[in-house]
């Protein structure tokens, strides 16, 4: 009789320490989801931004007039680029 409430001991603490195993495992799985969802969205994010970058320069590049290499018409480029955020 001594001996079958030992095992029952024995075995209920280890039933007890698998369903605390199990739940820590569970907590670390939603843990691991959660970053794995947040590094996701920032990647999106970084994709947007970059996209967004890309789209407004290439609106700025046609809307602009090329810089030229003489000195005379740095004036002229400035006053153009001005007047067009204006």
């Amino acid at each position: 009789m001594l001996q079958k409430m030992a095992l029952e001991e024995k075995l209920l603490a280890r039933e007890f320490e698998m369903r605390k195993h199990a739940d820590v495992m569970a907590i670390k799985q939603a843990e691991l989801q959660l970053q794995n969802e947040k590094m996701s969205e920032e990647r999106e994010q970084a994709n947007d931004q970059a996209d967004r970058l890309k789209r407004y320069g290439e609106a700025l590049r046609n809307v602009l007039i090329k810089q030229s290499n003489d000195p005379v018409e740095i004036v002229a480029f400035f006053r153009n680029a001005e007047a067009t955020f204006e």
